[in-house]
């Protein structure tokens, strides 16, 4: 039997090979043939085989969060980018502050995202 992983083999394949590749030369990559369900799986085995970051961009919060769960059943790594939710500001008087509509614990979400991804994209 044989203890090499899915994503080696995957990583091998001219498939992988050619979209690391674009990926490397900061191309997107868009996979619309693939079912919905696949593409947490197939964007783990893509950042296996890239052996970096990759942002992965969905329609919308639902989608977002959904695909954060179900990639995390494949692979370590990946992070949610809350969107900034700024909501409708209600009346306020002349010379209110705007940033008090601003969300503390979706900008700490953020901002420990962000982190995350320039730590890993440092160079070693």
């Amino acid at each position: 039997m044989n203890d090499e992983t899915i994503f080696a083999r995957f990583a091998r394949a001219p498939e992988a090979v050619a979209a690391c590749a674009a990926l490397a030369e900061g191309k997107a990559l868009r996979f619309p043939g693939a079912a919905e369900t696949a593409r947490p799986f197939l964007a783990s085995l893509l950042a296996a085989a890239a052996g970096r970051v990759l942002r992965v961009i969905a329609p919308n919060a639902r989608d977002q969060e959904h695909f954060l769960s179900e990639a995390g059943a494949y692979a370590a790594g990946f992070a949610l980018l809350p969107p900034i939710g700024v909501p409708e500001p209600a009346p306020r008087p002349r010379g209110g502050d705007p940033a008090s509509f601003v969300d503390p614990e979706n900008c700490a979400e953020r901002l420990q995202t962000l982190r995350a991804l320039a730590a890993s994209a440092a160079p070693r």
